[in-house]
């Protein structure tokens, strides 16, 4: 079940081109300048207000040459010649309204099309900060919409605003991007035929980005990506018809929190935390995933190679309807100390897993890290196409209290560990026993079954 996924998503990351495009932001609009007649390839050092069209520009459409200004394209249309026949990456990067790292520069009201990037702003020697892209339209600009950033050790890409603005036919990259900074915010964009949705890559732990109420769909890959940052929030986005995984929160990231989110037929998991490359370095750590609703995903929410995650108040129904998942609800993985609660999994539809996961069985290979000390607890798990809770024999030190597992295909709770303790669980309706558990198990009492297929109803542990 555990796959190298990511690799191709942190290739397209790599630094080379791409930090050359860095990004807009967080300032209020600033005098929007007098009408203007602009050709391409023009370098802006003082506000304008566009009075013309640029068709066909060869190169760049226009380069932002100052400090405090702002590209009011009054409703017209940049236009390039790039289409996207290929990937291949070229040597230079043809860039709509490019910035090289001018500080509180906004980019507004137009359209942006057929370049390889739509607006950038930032370079690998400059950040830029304080400022905004809003009601902008980028279309068929083949590698980013929009893209922001700097090198590491450089001054920060902060402070910027990416908002209500419409990306599409972005068919080699990503729809919005930030590479290294702090204090960024993309609110309200819409994001349809992009091939990853909006990533937000390499930082630290306190760098607060904040993906929000954005809509994606038909997305070809990732939906929102977080790599190696931290102290951010995804919260509140829809993200419909999504190839990969809805949400990644992948590498180092450390107290993300993903929160409300409406997540709808993914081809893997609607939400997956997971380390990038297995190595001890790049585990993510304490990330909240709070009240999130997952419909006809692959999978549910992975946890894979991460520690002292919290997954609380979310609804995964129908997992295992789309895609190529198993239908399982919550997997842990080579994941320790996490807090499993208070979420509802339903009806697995075309899925084959269990409702919640601990541990891979023996069967799918050795953990890659330890899966100990979690806790699993106040959960409702119904209508799996197999058991309800399964711990598998890897795990150690697990929690089992006051979950409820009914009308589950297999049995309500299987414990295959001996390290586990079952506490006031309910176990009803299950097609084969309430509560499954191998000797060992520490009995902590309460547990209760009724009505399951096996007669015994419980075996391992008392039920009344």
């Amino acid at each position: 079940m555990k796959r190298m996924s990511t690799r191709a998503a942190i290739a397209a990351l790599s630094l080379g081109g791409a930090l050359a495009f860095a990004g807009p932001a967080a300032a209020g609009d600033h005098d929007d300048g007098h009408l203007t007649t602009v050709h391409c390839g023009q370098t802006l050092t003082q506000s304008v207000r566009l009075a013309n069209d640029l068709t066909d520009c060869p190169g760049d459409g226009l380069v932002i040459g100052a400090d405090g200004i702002t590209v009011d394209l009054n409703g017209h249309t940049i236009d390039g010649t790039v289409t996207a026949t290929t990937c291949d990456r070229p040597d230079a990067f043809a860039t709509g309204v490019g910035n090289p790292g001018h500080d509180g520069v906004t980019v507004k009201r137009g359209t942006v099309q057929q370049f390889d990037v739509g607006v950038g702003a930032g370079s690998g020697n400059d950040g830029m900060s304080g400022g905004r892209v809003h009601h902008m339209t980028l279309r068929d600009d083949r590698f980013e919409g929009v893209s922001l950033g700097s090198g590491a050790g450089t001054a920060a890409t902060a402070g910027n605003r990416i908002d209500d603005n419409e990306v599409s036919g972005v068919a080699c990259g990503d729809g919005l991007k930030l590479n290294t900074g702090k204090d960024n915010e993309f609110n309200n964009n819409r994001l349809e035929n992009v091939a990853t949705g909006i990533v937000i890559c390499c930082g630290e732990g306190t760098d607060g980005n904040v993906a929000q109420d954005n809509t994606l769909s038909r997305v070809g890959e990732i939906g929102i990506l977080g790599f190696s940052s931290g102290g951010g929030k995804v919260t509140g986005n829809t993200l419909l018809d999504i190839g990969g995984e809805g949400i990644l929160v992948n590498g180092s990231t450390t107290n993300e929190l993903v929160q409300d989110n409406a997540i709808a037929r993914t081809g893997q998991a609607g939400i997956r935390v997971e380390s990038c490359c297995g190595d001890d370095g790049d585990v993510p750590t304490a990330i909240r995933v709070e009240g999130n609703t997952l419909t006809a995903t692959g999978d549910g929410i992975w946890l894979v190679d991460s520690d002292r995650d919290v997954v609380t108040r979310n609804s995964v129904t129908q997992a295992g309807t789309s895609g190529s998942g198993f239908g399982v609800g919550v997997l842990l993985n080579g994941a320790s100390d996490a807090r499993v609660s208070r979420n509802t999994v339903t009806d697995s539809g075309g899925g084959i897993g269990p409702g919640i996961v601990i541990g891979l069985p023996p069967e799918f290979g050795p953990s890659p890290r330890p899966v100990t000390g979690n806790l699993v607890v106040r959960n409702t798990v119904t209508g799996q196409h197999a058991d309800g809770i399964l711990v598998a024999p890897v795990a150690r030190e697990t929690t089992v209290e006051r979950n409820t597992a009914r009308r589950n295909a297999g049995d309500g709770i299987r414990v295959l560990s001996p390290f586990t303790t079952l506490t006031r669980n309910e176990a009803d309706l299950n097609a084969a026993l309430g509560i499954e558990a191998v000797p060992g198990v520490t009995d902590g009492g309460g547990n209760h079954a009724y009505g399951n297929g096996d007669p015994a109803q419980c075996t391992g542990v008392a039920c009344s």
